[in-house]
């Protein structure tokens, strides 16, 4: 986030709320001097003058008050617009990146966006407001005597510069509790995702612990982020009580030796309440931005413009690995054989746990990203080609469905396959299921309600495959939650068709393995 991306966004719009910010100080520097005027009259017994003067002072400060709270919420209606167009540009920047890691990314987008709200964009409005509010003070000031600006800018130098022995505490703080954010959404997701496991062994202790710790790291931070901003109060308001009190002593010194009107005690009262709030504020909204800078760099780089996406390519019919290996971050590395698979060919693919049997479908289909090697694809004549991958057709051990209708998940939201989409909802054994829903293929996938079996999901996976006409079939225990009799005559037709089929599978019969043209078994 730049002040000039706020600009571009809507010029006018913004000019007018930093105006609204501006008429709102000059507001408040007039009700203050207005005391001057209340005082003297009161000093003269013009009673008739006091009381217009204290309509005059209401009228300015609720005016002021009015403004500030319709340019509050203009203010708010600009930055909400802006935040829309930062969460569509990151939100696609995840979309594109097919291997990358996007849990709880919204949340954390939230989150950090709310504290880029606080931090930086308000703070802009109040530096605005301060400034003008300052500059009229320290005029107001130099126009009664030279000796109260002296004061105000010894004062100043000390409220600007003093504090900023604490801007690199206040950024670290700030970048700390992003970090243990992102932190805590991972590991609440990880072990999230494998709560009904943890129930089954009854370790929820261990679950809590570490969630505990975690949360615990994202509590300390806050913490620390809320010592240091005490901190720089602490020390505004210091040099604040400091210059308030230096101020009104002279004030009160050239009123009794009479080089100023007794009314001006009440106003200078005022004005140093405003100036050295001012440079406070002023102070506290600098930390605030400078703490804001690795956060704003954070956003600036899931931002950045998006690489032009390859477009076409070719329907795959077969694939072969060469030199292939995967490192995990946790150091751990996966390395394949070379294989080759054919256009038509029916391969089981086995291995214990932990060989890449998963791992491979997820970088034929581009779900990873490989550290090393090559992946070839070629047609059905066995031509290399440069394959469009959402022609692979891939069921995942858990099945992956979206909160859309069944008719949707089938066919990705292409209302051209929708003729196709009940045959194969019948090739996929789903028609029984298909027939007992009140809307047919339209009815809604509840994934809160979990409205579809693990049977039926699988089923509409499959069927999302062979609506696209994939000549390269992928499954991973893709009908492990399918019954036995609807699994077998799954399997049969897979491998009676022309397509290619790579198929991870356990517990097959001898029957069901010599249906298979060839097994290429993984080692660790």
């Amino acid at each position: 986030m730049q002040i000039k991306d706020l600009f571009r966004l809507n010029p006018g719009r913004f000019l007018a709320l930093l105006l609204a910010r501006a008429l709102t100080a000059l507001l408040t520097a007039w009700a203050a001097f207005a005391l001057t005027w209340e005082f003297s009259a009161i000093k003269d017994r013009h009673f008739q003058q006091f009381l217009l003067f204290a309509v005059l002072q209401l009228f300015l400060l609720l005016l002021g008050s009015l403004l500030d709270q319709v340019a509050d919420y203009f203010w708010e209606l600009h930055l909400e617009k802006y935040f829309h167009q930062i969460r569509q540009e990151v939100l696609a920047h995840a979309y594109a990146e097919a291997a990358g890691t996007k849990e709880n990314l919204q949340s954390e987008l939230t989150n950090d966006l709310e504290m880029l709200k606080d931090q930086y964009a308000d703070s802009i409005g109040g530096i605005v407001h301060s400034a003008v509010l300052l500059a009229l003070v320290a005029g107001s000031l130099a126009s009664f005597r030279w000796s109260l600006l002296l004061l105000v800018i010894a004062v100043s130098v000390l409220q600007m510069y003093l504090p900023r022995v604490l801007d690199e505490p206040l950024q670290k703080a700030t970048d700390k509790i992003s970090a243990s954010n992102r932190k805590y959404l991972q590991t609440l997701a990880d072990w999230l995702n494998g709560i009904d496991t943890l129930r089954r062994y009854a370790v929820g202790e261990k679950f809590l612990s570490i969630i505990h710790a975690d949360a615990r790291e994202l509590e300390s931070a806050y913490v620390k982020q809320q010592k240091a901003n005490q901190e720089l109060d602490y020390l505004n308001q210091a040099i604040y009580s400091l210059g308030n009190t230096l101020i009104f002593l002279l004030t009160a010194y050239l009123v009794a030796r009479g080089q100023l009107e007794f009314g001006l005690i009440a106003s200078v009262n005022d004005f140093s309440l405003y100036l050295f709030g001012s440079l406070m504020n002023i102070a506290n909204y600098r930390g605030q931005l400078v703490a804001s800078r690795g956060l704003r760099e954070k956003i600036l780089d899931l931002r950045q413009p998006l690489a032009q996406a390859e477009e076409g390519g070719t329907t795959p019919a077969a694939f072969s690995v060469k030199d292939l290996r995967l490192t995990f971050a946790n150091g751990h590395e996966i390395k394949y054989p070379d294989i080759q698979v054919k256009p038509g060919e029916k391969v089981l693919l086995t291995g214990a746990n932990g060989t890449g049997k998963s791992t491979l479908f997820k970088l034929l289909v581009g779900e990873a990203a490989a550290s090393g090697g090559q992946i070839s694809f070629f047609d059905q004549a066995g031509k290399k080609v440069k394959p469009d991958r959402t022609k692979i057709g891939y069921l995942p051990q858990q099945a992956v469905l979206l909160p859309s209708s069944v008719m949707n998940n089938i066919n990705m939201f292409d209302p051209e396959l929708e003729s196709k989409a009940k045959a194969s909802a019948a090739d996929a054994q789903l028609t029984e299921a298909v027939d007992s829903w009140p809307q047919g293929l339209e009815t809604p996938v509840d994934l809160a309600g979990d409205n579809l079996s693990g049977g039926q999901k699988q089923k509409v996976v499959l069927a999302r495959a062979e609506v696209r006409d994939s000549q390269l079939l992928l499954v991973d225990e893709g009908t492990s939650a399918i019954d036995q009799e609807a699994g077998r005559k799954i399997l049969d037709k897979l491998l009676q068709s022309k397509q290619t089929v790579v198929l991870i599978a356990h517990n097959l019969t001898k029957e069901e393995r010599d249906l298979f043209d060839r097994e290429i078994k993984l080692s660790a």
